[in-house]
């Protein structure tokens, strides 16, 4: 099985998580953000093409990065409304912004130092098309369901 390629259980594996996630989610009142989540497994692993080694070590990688990722981006909201803030407040919160982008570019590059131990650069590239892409997806799925 190590041979074999995840993606082939994958489709299946996704339409039942699609509904079980959907039946839990009326059930147990899952959150919204447990079923993206599990959305975003499902579709990072079938467009990424992971094997099952590969998936058993990318995913806790991955989730460190996103976990420390959430912390800093976090970090970068204002104790206050730039309209209630003084000019030097100001000037020391868009300092503060800086320095937590220059964190996250740091934090990226030590995440794909560790994914290029796990994966090739052309699955990483995937990666990063995989996110960009679910992202639009999820906003697209997003403004549908405003719009009806």
């Amino acid at each position: 099985m190590d041979h074999l390629n995840i993606s082939q259980y994958l489709l299946p594996l996704y339409i039942c998580l699609l509904f079980c996630t959907d039946v839990n989610a009326q059930n147990n009142n899952r959150s919204v953000e447990d079923r993206i989540e599990a959305q975003r497994i499902a579709f990072i692993t079938e467009f990424v093409d992971l094997t099952a080694e590969e998936a058993q070590a990318f995913w806790p990688i991955f989730n460190a990065f996103r976990k420390d990722e959430k912390a800093l981006k976090a970090e970068k909201e204002p104790a206050k409304s730039p309209i209630d803030m003084s000019d030097q407040e100001a000037h020391d919160h868009i300092q503060h912004l800086l320095s937590i982008e220059r964190k996250l570019l740091d934090r990226r590059e030590l995440f794909v130092e560790q994914l290029q131990d796990v994966l090739s650069s052309r699955k990483i590239m995937r990666l990063f098309r995989a996110e960009k892409k679910f992202k639009e997806r999820l906003l697209r799925a997003i403004n549908q369901r405003r719009n009806r």
